[in-house]
């Protein structure tokens, strides 16, 4: 089976997500048989392994520029490689390639997965009918869509697109964690170590996070990870420091110095951050929100919060007792093992990529993949 996988952006969870799936299947279907296209910029935050091929666009200047590039070398690598499964990541690859897949009548079976329906975000509501309309159109230009949430389905359900073809697959870490690195991390002594992973951005809420920060004082202290403070998030509190974007060994030492990682996000279509820390043995507060309520247990994993709500967030971390927080951490990890390892999502990715096969070979496939 040769499967290509194309996304116009994949910094962040994106990455993530194909970093792990790609090897895996590059495992499963043998040297040859996986190729992805990705934007020439963030390329060197995907290493592949042996045996696979990286294709890159030129994403320079705004989105829907890069976008038509990306559907250029999108149709020019199909040429060459001719796959059975061409699987699209995100909204804007998804709005662009679907509708020219489907004039193309090409063989490939089309598989799209969004990350986050683009609805979901906070805009206008004549945006939002829009957006809503757009997808369930675009709905019928590829053959199945993967949902990485039971939220992110139902969602999709709710605006009218097929039951049929909207398959749930959630996302998944390896069981095991990348090498933390060695760095030395500085917590000021008597200060809830709090850690928060993402784009500092509205969706993620670090607006939120930082009225928080600034209400609790020395009784926490913040790192947050991920990006670089933009104009228009206000001064970062004094009680929080900007660690940067950091590699995935740096990024697994700070989880396992934290006590706590909080994702005040005000939408999210999964949140692999949650699963992350759960790995590392790390309770969450997050948001009422999205895939996020699926995730994490409340009270038992972790502490859920009504969204947008900073006096909210301030109480659940004022609540964390040390006690609480190792047991918490302790049941956090074992819910990883049983729900969220990346073994979960390459095995139903498959049997869906399978299911468009003439003569479908999945058992024999998975198991010569197990026994290696």
């Amino acid at each position: 089976m040769q499967i290509l996988h194309v996304s116009e952006v994949i910094k962040g969870g994106v990455c993530t997500y194909l970093r792990e799936i790609i090897a895996l299947q590059r495992q499963t279907y043998g040297p040859g048989s996986i190729a992805a296209i990705v934007p020439h910029s963030q390329s060197k935050e995907l290493p592949v392994p042996s045996g696979v091929d990286l294709v890159t666009f030129d994403d320079k200047g705004n989105r829907v520029v890069g976008a038509l590039r990306l559907a250029r070398a999108t149709r020019k690598l199909i040429a060459l490689f001719d796959p059975d499964i061409v699987h699209i990541h995100s909204t804007f690859a998804g709005a662009v390639l679907r509708p020219l897949l489907a004039a193309s009548r090409g063989r490939a079976t089309v598989i799209y997965c969004p990350h986050g329906w683009a609805f979901d975000r906070d805009c206008h509501p004549f945006i939002g009918r829009g957006v809503k309309w757009l997808e369930w159109l675009w709905s019928h230009w590829c053959d199945a869509i993967v949902c990485v949430s039971a939220y992110e389905r139902a969602a999709a359900i709710r605006i009218g697109v097929g039951e049929h073809k909207l398959i749930l697959v959630r996302n998944g870490l390896p069981r095991r964690a990348p090498e933390a690195d060695p760095v030395s991390i500085s917590w000021p002594n008597g200060s809830r170590r709090l850690l928060f992973v993402g784009r500092f951005d509205r969706q993620k809420g670090i607006d939120i996070l930082f009225g928080a920060l600034r209400e609790l004082g020395d009784d926490a202290f913040a790192i947050i990870a991920g990006d670089s403070l933009r104009a228009g998030l206000g001064i970062l509190p004094k009680n929080a420091r900007n660690a940067g974007w950091l590699a995935p060994a740096q990024l697994e030492a700070y989880y396992r110095s934290a006590e706590v990682v909080v994702m005040p996000s005000r939408w999210e279509g999964f949140g692999l951050v949650a699963v992350e820390a759960m790995r590392a043995g790390v309770p969450v507060v997050a948001s009422r929100v999205g895939g996020l309520s699926e995730i994490i247990e409340d009270g038992e994993t972790g502490l859920l919060v009504e969204p947008d709500d900073k006096a909210s967030l301030v109480e659940a971390l004022r609540s964390l007792k040390e006690q609480s927080l190792r047991v918490m951490g302790d049941a956090a990890y074992r819910r990883f093992l049983e729900k969220f390892t990346i073994d979960d999502t390459h095995r139903g990715l498959c049997e869906l990529y399978h299911r468009f096969e003439p003569t479908s070979a999945i058992a024999e496939e998975l198991n010569d993949s197990t026994a290696r």
